[in-house]
C-alpha cells in the first residue's frame, strides 16, 4: 500500500519520502475497458459512447451499457436542470464566514451550536495548506474568548506539548511550536497560534496546550521526563535524554525506506531496537513509581506531569511495536491509543474544561470504519479511528467538523513539493458545496434539513477529496461517506493556498 512510512510523515512530519502514492495494480485488458465506464456511472460524469461497444467485447452485454449509458445522460439532465435550486438551497444553509476574502469571519452563529458541546474536534483532508490554519485559528480564538474552551489538544506527542506548555515561559512562540507539534504544521501561519498561546497564558483564562499522540515528536520529551527523573536518580537522569534520542534514532534507521508493508528483515531490525530500548523505558518507569513522592514534590502546582511522563514512556513502547506494523492495522492501532490519551486528558487532566481537539479529518470522523478509501487504485473499507472511539463515549458532548476545499495548492508530505489541486469534479462534495457562490462558509449539518430533495445528500454517500492513508498530496474522489454520518458540521473554503514555511 505504497510507502509504509509515510503512515508515520503524513501524521507526524517525522520522515520524508519522494513517493508520491503507492504503486497502482495492473488490471487485465477487459477491466481497464470496464472501469472507465463504471467509474463514469457512479459519478454522473459524461460517459462517451465508445465505452459500449468496448464493453461488450469485454464481456458486458452491449445493449445494457448503452441503457446504462441512457440512464446516466438523463440523471445528468435531471441534476444540470436542478444546479439552481441546489444552489439557493446551499445558500440558505450555509454561513458565510468570508465571502469576500478580507474580512475576519463572524462566528456568532456558532454559539448555540458550539456552546453547550464538551468537546470540538477540527479536521482536514490535508495537512499542509496554510488557509486550513488559519481558519481554525480564528475559530478556536473565538471559541476561547466567547465560549469558553480551555484547552487545545494537537495530533501531536503528549509528552512534547505538555513540556512546551510546562516550559512556555523559557520559549519563544517559534520554539514553543516547533517543539511541540508535528512538522507538518511548522508554518507562519500556525505559528500565530502559539503567539496567542502565549498572550493568553499570562491572563486569568489560559488556553491550555496539549497533545495526544502515542508517536514521538521531539526531544521536548525526552527533556521532560530526564528532568522528572532528576528528583528520583541524578545519575539515571543525565543518560536517559541521550538514550531515548538515540534509541528513536536507531529506529527510523531500522524502517529504512518504507517501502510498502515491512518485509522480515525489517520486521526483524525493528524487534531488535524495541528489545533493546523497551527495558530503557520500562526502568524509567519503574524508578518514578518507585520515587513518585519525591518526583511530584519537584513540581508543584503541575501534578499532570508525572502522570504524563509514564503515559509517554509507555508510549515510547507502543510506538516501537507500531512501527512493525502493515499500514491499516498501524492506522488503527495509534488512533485506538490516541483517543484512550485523549479521554485521559479529559477526564482525569482536565476535568470539567472544554477542549478543542486538531486533527486530519480521517482521526476525527464519527464512524471511520463507514468511510471507503480509495487505495492504489482499489476501494478498501475504513478504519475504526478516534473520532468514532470518542463518538461512542461522548455522544452529543462532542461535535465534529471536516474541513475541504474545492481548488488550490499545497506542499506535498515530506517534499515540501508544491501541487495544485482542483476545482473538484461534478459529484463531488466540494464542487457541490461550492455552489453555495461562498468564498468560506459553514454548515451545520445536524441541523439542515435533510427533507429537501436538495438536502438528500446529507444522509447519501458522497466522494471528496483528501490525501488518503499513503499519498503525500489531495487527489479528488477518492473517500467516500455519508456526510451526516461522519461530521456534525462542514468548513468549506471554494480556494486556498499552500503554507509558509518559517524563515531559519
Amino acid at each position: 500500500m505504497g510507502k509504509r512510512t509515510v503512515t508515520i510523515q503524513k501524521r507526524s512530519g517525522r520522515i520524508s519520502t519522494e513517493k508520491r502514492g503507492g504503486e497502482r495494480k495492473s488490471f487485465g485488458f477487459a477491466r481497464i475497458a470496464v472501469l472507465p465506464l463504471a467509474a463514469a456511472l457512479l459519478s454522473g460524469a459524461a460517459v462517451s459512447p465508445t465505452y459500449a461497444e468496448s464493453a461488450g467485447t469485454s464481456g458486458i452485454d452491449a445493449a445494457a451499457a448503452a441503457k446504462m449509458l441512457k440512464d446516466a445522460a438523463q440523471a445528468q439532465e435531471i441534476r444540470k436542470a436542478a444546479k439552481p435550486q441546489q444552489a439557493e438551497w446551499m445558500r440558505a444553509n450555509m454561513h458565510a464566514l468570508d465571502q469576500d476574502g478580507e474580512k475576519k469571519a463572524d462566528f456568532g452563529f456558532l454559539k448555540p451550536i458550539l456552546g453547550d458541546k464538551r468537546v470540538v474536534a477540527l479536521g482536514e483532508n490535508f495537512h499542509q495548506i496554510g488557509d486550513y490554519s488559519r481558519i481554525k485559528i480564528e475559530l478556536i480564538k473565538f471559541m476561547h474568548e466567547k465560549l469558553g474552551y480551555d484547552v487545545i489538544a494537537f495530533e501531536s506527542g503528549m509528552g512534547e506539548a505538555a513540556a512546551a506548555w510546562a516550559f512556555r515561559d523559557d520559549l519563544d512562540a517559534k520554539t514553543m511550536m516547533q517543539g511541540s507539534i508535528f512538522g507538518v504544521w511548522h508554518s507562519e501561519e500556525t505559528l500565530e497560534l502559539f503567539e496567542y498561546i502565549r498572550e493568553q497564558a499570562k491572563t486569568d483564562h489560559p488556553l491550555i496546550l496539549t497533545g495526544y499522540d502515542m508517536q514521538f515528536g521531539s526531544a521536548l520529551s525526552s527533556q521532560l521526563v530526564a528532568g522528572l527523573l532528576q528528583a528520583a536518580d541524578r545519575e539515571k537522569a543525565q543518560t536517559f535524554m541521550q538514550s531515548d534520542l538515540e534509541a528513536m534514532t536507531e529506529l527510523y534507521a531500522a524502517a529504512g525506506s518504507g517501502e510498502g508493508e515491512p518485509n522480515d528483515k525489517t520486521q526483524a531490525a525493528l524487534a531488535d531496537v524495541e528489545k533493546k530500548y523497551a527495558p530503557l523505558y520500562e526502568a524509567a518507569s519503574a524508578l518514578l513509581k518507585r520515587k513518585e513522592a519525591a518526583v511530584r514534590a519537584s513540581v508543584p502546582g503541575q501534578p499532570e506531569l508525572y502522570d504524563i511522563a509514564q503515559r509517554t514512556l509507555s508510549d515510547r513502547i507502543a510506538f516501537m511495536r507500531m512501527m512493525r506494523m502493515g499500514v491499516q492495522e498501524s492506522y488503527e492501532y495509534r488512533d485506538r491509543l490516541m483517543a484512550e490519551n485523549a479521554e485521559w486528558l479529559m477526564n482525569d487532566v482536565y476535568p470539567g474544561k472544554k477542549m478543542i481537539l486538531w486533527a486530519h479529518n480521517d482521526h476525527l470522523a464519527k464512524k471511520g470504519s463507514a468511510m471507503s478509501l480509495l487505495e492504489n487504485g482499489k476501494w478498501i473499507a475504513g478504519f475504526k479511528d478516534m473520532g468514532e472511539l470518542l463518538h461512542e463515549r461522548l455522544g452529543d458532548d462532542l461535535y465534529v467538523v471536516g474541513l475541504y476545499a474545492n481548488r488550490g495548492s499545497g506542499l506535498e508530505i515530506g517534499s515540501d513539493r508544491p501541487f495544485s489541486f482542483g476545482p473538484m469534479p461534478e459529484d463531488s462534495l466540494e464542487n457541490l458545496l461550492s455552489l453555495g457562490g461562498y468564498g468560506r462558509a459553514f454548515i451545520d449539518l445536524d441541523a439542515a434539513p435533510a427533507s429537501s430533495p436538495y438536502g438528500a445528500w446529507i444522509d447519501k454517500p458522497i466522494s471528496a477529496g483528501e490525501d488518503g492513508l499513503t499519498s503525500t498530496f489531495v487527489s479528488p474522489m477518492n473517500i467516500r461517506f455519508v456526510p451526516r454520518e461522519q461530521y456534525d458540521g462542514l468548513i468549506f473554503a471554494d480556494e486556498v493556498s499552500a503554507p509558509t514555511r518559517l524563515k531559519p
